[in-house]
């Protein structure tokens, strides 16, 4: 496979998966746009391994629940990498708790993330890609997003499950 040529924006890309799968888009070829929140060191980390291997890739802080961060974000990696032709939707949080146990702030955040932050950051890159004819949408999931849960992770699941719909939804 190779990607050269390619802009990829991956969320929630300073660690674990996000993480490997910048590398991996990198190492094909594509330019990469490393998104995080709170991780700059991690994901500033990942940038330089990323140049020294001859890459291109910059990292760019922004909140995926928050549509003017979103707007910003998908503008400089354009700006600075190039016409967004992949995207990978990893950015997620989990908030475990009971019925018994729940509290909205914690609901809210997970879905807003999970759930809004796919949404609006998809909308920010498909027009361009719709224009161009072409473009590569990845959602990353859950197995619980499917109805198999862990205690205390039916919230969590809930906002798998909206991915999961919203992904075959838009296919």
């Amino acid at each position: 496979m190779t990607l050269t040529g390619q802009t990829a924006l991956v969320t929630g890309a300073s660690r674990g998966l996000g993480r490997a799968i910048a590398r991996r888009l990198a190492r094909e070829g594509s330019a990469v746009s490393i998104n995080y929140v709170a991780r700059a060191n991690e994901a500033a980390s990942l940038c330089d391994e990323i140049r020294a291997e001859g890459g291109r890739a910059i990292t760019v802080q922004a909140d995926v629940g928050d549509a003017a961060q979103v707007k910003r974000m998908a503008e400089r990696t354009v700006s600075e990498l190039g016409p967004i032709s992949i995207l990978v939707n990893n950015a997620g949080v989990v908030y475990r708790a009971t019925l018994e146990t729940f509290e909205p702030t914690g609901m809210e955040r997970m879905r807003r993330i999970n759930v809004d932050g796919l949404i609006y950051v998809t909308r920010a890159v498909l027009p361009p890609m719709k224009e161009r004819k072409y473009g590569r949408i990845v959602n990353l999931s859950s197995i619980a997003g499917h109805g198999t849960s862990l205690p205390g992770n039916a919230f969590y699941a809930a906002t798998k499950g909206a991915v999961t719909v919203l992904t075959r939804r838009f296919a």
